[in-house]
Parts: structure tokens; sequence; C-alpha cells
């Protein structure tokens, strides 16, 4: 199929048309490939072209995207695909100078690959494994050091399992991976005139800190009554307790550093 998409925003009066296309090939019973491309668009925010404090001069950004993979029945109940993507972003919005403070010249482009494995038994057992590896990528202006994203994960990985030992219960876990966050860190501090100290950021997102791991457990009960159904289910979110890193914390002073935490097990 192929195809293509207008996109029009009556306040700030621009236009876009992007194109689209997806293939679909079924080489045996049991296989499917599939690919499909497309770009996609999106308008400045209102505040960021406003005369005052932004650029009306600003364009809409734009995202092109490739995604090419195959699926394949191994068995009855159990099913694998494997997907291979790449993205490049043009014309992303950046900040500019005092007279500009947005720009159109920040780009990008992410790159990927997952796998996954699923598995069904009926009613009384499901679980899926994935795996994916992936980088993605800023620079913030022509000529400039491209520089790892913000939410760049390089790994992830997640496994689910839901059981029922009968038809009334079911129990289920849920684990997941990811590579942890980036941080901009301090890599010095200085002392200005009034005596205050003042940390020196190092290059943008160039630290990484601990991964992400968390479990999650869940029981339910259902009752079946003669027209209706009633579920009760319990939770525990991050049932290790791990303490998860989100970030970095700074002293006034710039001279200690300390890790901000996700949350903690919640029952």
């Amino acid at each position: 199929a192929a195809g293509g998409r207008h996109d029009r925003s009556e306040f700030t009066k621009q236009g876009t048309w992007t194109p689209r296309a997806s293939l679909e090939w079924r080489a045996d019973p049991a296989t499917t490939v599939r690919a499909a491309a497309g770009t996609y668009s999106q308008f400045p925010k209102g505040w960021q072209v406003n005369k005052d404090f932004g650029n009306p001069n600003l364009k809409p950004s734009f995202a092109d995207h490739a995604v090419a993979g195959i699926e394949r029945r191994l068995a009855r109940w159990l099913f694998a695909r494997v997907e291979a993507y790449t993205k490049r972003y043009r014309d992303q919005i950046a900040d500019g100078d005092d007279m500009t403070r947005f720009t159109n010249d920040m780009s990008g482009d992410a790159r990927g690959v997952e796998v996954l494995l699923k598995e069904n038994l009926g009613e009384r057992f499901f679980g899926w494994i994935s795996y994916a590896r992936s980088r993605s990528r800023r620079r913030d202006g022509p000529g400039q050091r491209w520089h790892r994203y913000e939410y760049d994960q390089p790994a992830s990985a997640t496994l689910v399992a839901s059981w029922a030992p009968t038809p009334a219960w079911r129990v289920g876990a849920k684990l997941r991976y990811n590579s942890g966050p980036l941080v901009t860190p301090n890599v010095s501090r200085n002392q200005a005139a009034d005596g205050e100290w003042h940390g020196v950021e190092g290059a943008p997102y160039s630290l990484r800190l601990a991964p992400y791991v968390r479990l999650d457990l869940r029981v339910e009960r259902t009752f079946r009554l003669s027209r209706w159904k009633l579920n009760l289910y319990g939770e525990v979110l991050n049932a290790l307790n791990r303490a998860n890193p989100a970030g970095l914390e700074y002293s006034i002073d710039s001279s200690e550093t300390r890790e901000t935490d996700n949350f903690p097990r919640i029952p």
C-alpha cells in the first residue's frame, strides 16, 4: 500500500505533505515479511513561534522512518518476530541565540533491532520475552559534534509470564531491564566574584547511570456469577525494592553529588 498525508496548522499557517508506504509478503503459511517507510511531521508549538520570545520563522520538523521485519510461527504455541528500524530527524527545533530563541538547526538519527519470542498455551499460560539494541543521537547544529540523545537506551529487555493454576486464580510477573539514564555531569566548579560556587557542566549526556531493573508481581482472583464477573487483584511494583537511579542532584556549592532514585517497592 502507498499513500500520503496532508496536515495544516491554522495557528502557524503552515502545511506539510508526507508520503507513506508499506509492504507485506506471506512467504509461506508460517512466515510473513513486512516493511514500511514514511515521513512524519510536527508543527512548532505556539510559544516557540511567539514574536516576542520565540521565532515566528520556525518551520515544521520532520522524521523519516523505515522498518523491516519477519514473523514466523515456530510451533502451534510459539511465535517469533525480528524487526530492524532506522529514523532520520530533520529540521528539529533547538535553542538558538538571544536574537533567535529557537531554530530548525537540530538533526538526529536512531536505529535499532528488536527480537520478540512469544508463547501461548491457551488460557492456562502465556508469556513473552523481548530484547532490543538501539542507538539514538542528536546534533545541535551544522558542523557541531554528534552527542547521545537524552533518552538513548542501548539495551532493553522485558520478560512477562502469566499462569492460571485454576480458572479462578491467575498469577503473573513482569521483569524489565533498561540501560541507565543519561545525565550531563559537572566536571568541575568555579567561584564567582561574589564568592558563590557554580558547577561547570561536561559534555551533554556523557554520563550513564546504573541500569534500571524492575520486577512487578500480580495475583488475580475471578468470581464468576450468573450474569456478571468480578476481578480482584493485588500487585507489588518494584518487588525487589531496587533503588533505580533517575538523575543527579548537586549541593548548592556543587561540591557534593547525590543520585535521585525512582519509586521504591509499592504494594
